[in-house]
């Protein structure tokens, strides 16, 4: 999967966030719900180590409903 279909993707399961909007940071896209920055959306390659960040289990990135819940109580 390709960062930007992945974007595509996440932008999708979040459509129905009030205000959602992204742009291009760190070789990925930062996510936001109006002015809160809640999140970024990338596909780190083999290489990345991810010390300081945490990554949404699949199923709940895969369950719209679920992943909207998640992303609200980020965006507060």
């Amino acid at each position: 999967m390709t960062a930007d279909s992945f974007r595509d993707f996440v932008l999708e399961q979040l459509a129905a966030l009030d205000g959602l909007r992204c742009k291009r940071m760190f070789g990925g896209y930062g996510l936001y719900s109006g002015e809160a920055f809640f999140g970024i959306a990338f596909a780190p390659s083999e290489k990345q180590v991810l010390k300081n960040y945490r990554e949404v289990p699949v199923d709940i990135l895969e369950n719209g409903e679920r992943l909207l819940h998640w992303a609200r109580g980020a965006a507060r």
